[in-house]
C-alpha cells in the first residue's frame, strides 16, 4: 500500500482512497461502529426470542460502518471550503481524490444501509421507519438545519443538534438487530448510551492546548475554557459508564467483574483528563482521545461479553 509520503496524483485510485480513509476514517472508527452494533445486537438477542442469523449480523456490521462512513463523507462535502482554507495538507484538499470519488463511495454506503434495512424480515416496517427517521435528521444536519450562520456562532448548539443523530442510529441498530417489539425502557437506555458516547468522543477531540488552537476554528477549550470543557467530557464519560451498567444490570447477566473493568477504564480516562488539565499539551490531548475511546470500547465489549455468559 502506498504511503502518504510517496502518494502522488498518478498513484492508483485505491491507494489514494486508502490514504484519505487513513486520515479521515481510520480503522478505529470502523471498529467503534461495529462494536456499537454488536453491543445492541447482543442486548436484542438476550431479550428477544426472534434472533437473526449470524450471517445477518455480519451484513449489519457492514451497514454500521457504512452509516458512519456516510456521516464522514457528508461532512467532507459540507466543510469542503473551510477545510481548503485551514487544512490544506489533507489528502482531499491536495487533490489526490475528488469529492466525486467520495460521492460514489457515499452512494454505496447509503445503498448498504438501505438494503440491510429491507432485509430484516420480522420487523421490516420498524426498521425502515427508524432508517428514514435517521436519514431525515442526517439530511437536516447536512444543510445545517438551514441556520448555518447562527449554528456556527454557537458551538454547543451546533454540537447538540448534530449529536442527536447518535440516538437515532442507536434506534436503527435496535430494529436492524431484529427486535420486533418496542421496549421503551431498553430503547431509551440504548439511545442515551449512544448520545453520551458520541458526545464524549466529540468533546474530547476538540479540547486542545494553546499551541493547537486556531482563532478561525472554534473548539470547546477556546469557547468554554479547558476546565469547563473537561467537565463536560467527565460528565459524558460518567454517563457512558452509568448507562452501560444499567443495560447490563437490567437486560443482561450482571457480574461484579464487568462493573470493575468498566470502572477501571473510567478511572484511567479520568486520570489522563486530569493530567491534561494540570499540564495541557498535544501529547496529553492524544492520550485523552485514546483513553476515552478505550473506555467507550470497553463498555461496549462488557455488554457483549455479558450477553455471552448469560
Amino acid at each position: 500500500m502506498a504511503q502518504a509520503s510517496t502518494l502522488s496524483h498518478d498513484s492508483p485510485l485505491v491507494y489514494r482512497i486508502h490514504a484519505w480513509a487513513k486520515e479521515r476514517f481510520p480503522l478505529a472508527n470502523a471498529s467503534l461502529a461495529i462494536s456499537l452494533y454488536l453491543a445492541v445486537s447482543a442486548i436484542v438477542k438476550h431479550s428477544s426470542s426472534d434472533a437473526i442469523p449470524i450471517w445477518h449480523d455480519i451484513a449489519n456490521c457492514f451497514a454500521a460502518v457504512s452509516i458512519f462512513l456516510l456521516l464522514r463523507i457528508l461532512d467532507e462535502h459540507k466543510d469542503y471550503k473551510i477545510d481548503n482554507a485551514f487544512h490544506a495538507e489533507r489528502v482531499l484538499q491536495q487533490g489526490y481524490i475528488r469529492l466525486s470519488h467520495l460521492k460514489v463511495i457515499g452512494i454505496i454506503a447509503f445503498a448498504i444501509t438501505g438494503l440491510s434495512s429491507l432485509s430484516v424480515e420480522n420487523n421490516t416496517v420498524y426498521t425502515l421507519q427508524s432508517w428514514l427517521l435517521m436519514l431525515g435528521w442526517l439530511t437536516l444536519m447536512t444543510f445545517e438545519f438551514f441556520s448555518s450562520k447562527w449554528l456556527n456562532q454557537h458551538l454547543l448548539s451546533y454540537s447538540f443538534s448534530h449529536m442527536l443523530i447518535m440516538p437515532l442510529i442507536g434506534l436503527w441498530f435496535y430494529f436492524l438487530a431484529g427486535h420486533n417489539s418496542i421496549n421503551i425502557n431498553l430503547i431509551l437506555l440504548i439511545m442515551l448510551f449512544f448520545f453520551f458516547a458520541g458526545f464524549a468522543f466529540e468533546f474530547v477531540r476538540k479540547i486542545k492546548p494553546d499551541e493547537e488552537e486556531n482563532e478561525n476554528i472554534p473548539t470547546y477549550s477556546s469557547v468554554l475554557g479547558i476546565p469547563r470543557a473537561l467537565t463536560l467530557v467527565v460528565c459524558c464519560v460518567f454517563s457512558v459508564s452509568l448507562f452501560a451498567m444499567l443495560l447490563i444490570y437490567y437486560f443482561l447477566t450482571s457480574s461484579w467483574w464487568l462493573y470493575t473493568i468498566i470502572t477501571s477504564t473510567l478511572l484511567l480516562s479520568l486520570w489522563f483528563l486530569t493530567r491534561f488539565l494540570n499540564s495541557p499539551s498535544i501529547q496529553a490531548r492524544r492520550y485523552n482521545e485514546t483513553t476515552v475511546g478505550i473506555h467507550i470500547l470497553c463498555t461496549l465489549w462488557m455488554i457483549i461479553i455479558s450477553s455471552l455468559i448469560g
